[in-house]
């Protein structure tokens, strides 16, 4: 007997549904608020007009699926497959696709904003290297800094935690420890606690951050992290503060002011 559709539309919030498998099955218009559907199987449904919203999708798999016009934000996607979907219209807001697979998709006006896209591929194609490349990169494109650390757990929650970055991946190092790497928009730190890099955290200089508003961050992490030197405007025309992270690697944030005039 074929199984039964689901009424729709369905509404599932706060919902573990990790690892769950889903065919044959009508879904269009349901809402997933705050649900864990981590590598969780999605296979000819329906989910036109659906709308995920603060959801983990990490590790995903859907294929044969129809997500015209659906809408996602607030969404973790890293290592997701899509696999023969029509995106149509769909629009992504806020979330991490890094090293997401997309194969034989629709995406036909396809709206997409605030996205991490490192990694991820259409149809063989390596998306943030087209990217870059669209922004005019010169020789070099981007910097990894690789960053020994006594506690890899630490350093993670603090860097997701208090500085907001996303754990895109985590794995162990040959040789020993492990290795992980964290981001936020175009910047990736990769942490690691393998022997290779020496038997003690050791930097002696200072990691800058460029972002668009350094005093709204500012008022976000104080209290929460240790001060190296406060928020001020510089006479070289940037408002910028420091911190030190768990290891005592010091960081800093720094937007450009405004031109006079």
């Amino acid at each position: 007997m074929s199984p039964e559709p689901i009424h729709e539309p369905l509404q599932v919030q706060d919902a573990d549904l990790a690892e769950s498998r889903f065919s044959k099955v009508k879904m269009a218009g349901t809402v997933f608020d705050d649900a864990d559907l981590r590598r969780a199987a999605f296979n000819n449904i329906s989910l036109a007009n659906a709308t995920l919203h603060d959801a983990n999708l990490q590790e995903l798999r859907i294929s044969d699926a129809n997500l015209a016009e659906s809408r996602f934000s607030n969404v973790k996607m890293a290592g997701a497959v899509f696999d023969d979907v029509d995106l149509r219209r769909a629009a992504f807001n806020n979330i991490n696709l890094a090293n997401a697979t997309l194969h034989d998709v629709n995406l036909q006006d396809v709206r997409i904003a605030d996205a991490e896209t490192r990694g991820m591929t259409i149809n063989g194609v390596a998306v943030h290297e087209l990217l870059q490349a669209a922004r005019g990169a010169g020789r070099f494109g981007t910097v990894m800094p690789v960053l020994r650390v006594t506690d890899l757990q630490r350093s993670i929650d603090w860097y997701t935690g208090v500085l907001g970055m996303t754990l895109l991946w985590r794995k162990p190092q040959d040789g020993g420890g492990e290795n992980c790497m964290v981001g936020e928009g175009s910047v990736t730190l990769l942490l690691s606690t393998g022997t290779h890099l020496g038997a003690a955290s050791a930097f002696t200089g200072t990691l800058y951050f460029n972002m668009a508003d350094a005093a709204a961050f500012h008022e976000q992490v104080k209290g929460r992290v240790e001060m190296v030197w406060p928020l001020e405007a510089m006479s070289y025309g940037t408002t910028e503060f420091g911190v030190r992270d768990p290891d005592g690697y010091v960081l800093a944030f720094a937007s450009r002011n405004p031109t006079p005039g």
